[in-house]
């Protein structure tokens, strides 16, 4: 699982979706607590095909988000005129985007696939690399 570092006295943590092809895609986001099983904050539903932005804001203080981890769950179909998919989630910290994790793959015969994404925040003090 991709480890992402932030700033834990930073600016907010913030998720975006992407989606690159001729699909529809339906997805969950879900950010579960510390070496827990619970949720952060509610699972977060949504799609590609409505004009609403596909981004999340974490919870503040950014020191809360330490050790928690992002899941992205995707179900895609094509529409019949691509072959091929990509699902990407930004994790920003204020303007600055701090990873970007691709998932892409074939669309086959316009039947249902899924996407996976997770990753792990690691906060860092100010002086660090990050």
């Amino acid at each position: 699982m991709k480890e992402i570092q932030f700033k834990k006295d930073g600016e907010p943590l913030r998720v975006s979706f992407i989606f690159i092809g001729a699909m529809y895609a339906s997805y969950t986001f879900y950010l579960f607590n510390a070496n827990s099983n619970s949720y952060a904050q509610d699972p977060n539903p949504g799609n590609n095909q409505n004009p609403q932005d596909d981004i999340y804001y974490l919870p503040m203080p950014s020191s809360l988000n330490d050790n928690r981890i992002i899941e992205l769950t995707t179900s895609l179909v094509g529409d019949g005129t691509s072959t091929n998919y990509r699902v990407i989630m930004e994790v920003y910290q204020g303007n600055k985007l701090l990873e970007s994790i691709v998932d892409e793959n074939n669309l086959l015969n316009n039947k249902p696939v899924d996407s996976y994404i997770f990753c792990k925040l690691k906060s860092i003090y100010l002086n660090e690399s990050k």
